[in-house]
């Protein structure tokens, strides 16, 4: 603008809140990228988003079972 500020267009500013959910729920950016390229041309990226998660979610279960296990051995010293 002539302020200096910049302007983004809805789309962009949705598609940044995007990345940056994906980003705090672990996604590398390379997995991002690859689901954005799918949803530019038309594809569905659905699948591929809950299959991303559904590991992210069973990493963060064996961290959990993990950390568990240390607690626990933790507490009998």
């Amino acid at each position: 603008s002539e302020s200096g500020y910049r302007l983004f267009t809805p789309e962009l500013v949705e598609r940044v809140g995007f990345i940056r959910k994906a980003q705090a729920l672990g996604l590398p950016l390379a997995e991002i990228r690859d689901i954005l390229s799918l949803a530019e041309v038309g594809a569905s990226p659905c699948g591929r988003v809950q299959r991303a998660l559904a590991e992210k979610l069973a990493e963060v279960d064996r961290r959990l079972a993990e950390l568990h296990a240390f607690r626990t051995e933790l507490a009998a010293l």
